[in-house]
């Protein structure tokens, strides 16, 4: 069904993966020039919500904006017969803002988490966008990075958007400050992109490791340095003690890789 809402009785969709955007933004400027010269082209689509009377908008977020920008009191919207609080709306919302070309890896990242929140499992959510489950995981591990990355990224639209990157600092570099020292390096192109990944595979923290010989003994290591946890080292026989020496060669030519 078509018709004119006033703008008062829209709301944000608690499933839209974009924030920061206000009247003023940029996009929101032009949007709002083109709306006035040429007329909305395409109408919005909301959802109305029983709780409260109101409709939320499930896709034209930006329309609305540009209509506020302009002054203008209600505008022309398609209203769903989509239960506002079902999971199809829910995945109607994502699919459709994920389809945006410009939205960046954090608000992609923020969109996947949010509609998790919302009680969407993993699996339903990889099947109806078409990515794989760790693809998902690795962009909702972007968002452990500072919130000065976050920042970055919505007050800079040309920001550079690289996915890899994002996910492999937060995934190697446990030093917050260093994140954004690093991210801030590679968007003033101080930086080259594969200059920085070696480097931050550098940084990640070495997992311990260990290794059995003979069941009498164990050699566990990290990247600190080499214990040895013994019950019979005091009694080892010729036997024993060549392959403990064969066991600390290999530990440490495991260092030298």
């Amino acid at each position: 069904m078509l018709k004119k809402i006033k703008l008062d009785q829209l709301k944000d969709n608690p499933f839209q993966p974009r924030f920061h955007v206000s009247i003023d933004d940029p996009d929101i400027v032009e949007l709002a020039k083109s709306i006035d010269e040429n007329g909305l082209i395409q109408s919005i689509k909301v959802s109305y919500d029983q709780t409260d009377g109101k409709y939320f908008v499930m896709f034209g977020h930006r329309r609305v904006m540009a209509y506020k920008r302009l002054g203008r009191k209600e505008i022309e919207a398609i209203i769903s017969d989509i239960d506002a609080h079902s999971k199809e709306s829910r995945f109607t919302a994502l699919v459709e803002n994920l389809q945006r070309k410009n939205l960046n890896p954090v608000e992609i990242a923020k969109a996947y988490q949010d509609a998790l929140d919302s009680g969407l499992s993993l699996t339903e959510l990889a099947n109806k966008i078409g990515k794989s489950k760790p693809e998902i995981s690795r962009s909702i591990k972007i968002l452990d990075l500072n919130q000065k990355i976050h920042d970055y990224y919505a007050m800079h639209k040309a920001a550079r958007k690289d996915e890899t990157l994002l996910y492999e600092l937060s995934n190697c570099v446990k030093d917050k400050d260093k994140q954004y020292e690093l991210f801030i390096m590679y968007q003033e192109s101080k930086i080259g992109r594969q200059e920085l990944l070696r480097m931050v595979k550098t940084l990640k923290p070495k997992k311990s490791k260990e290794v059995m010989v003979e069941n009498d003994f164990k050699i566990a290591y990290d990247h600190q340095g080499i214990k040895l946890r013994a019950s019979f080292l005091t009694s080892m026989d010729e036997k024993k003690k060549e392959a403990f020496e064969k066991a600390i060669k290999e530990v440490m030519d495991s260092f030298r890789l």
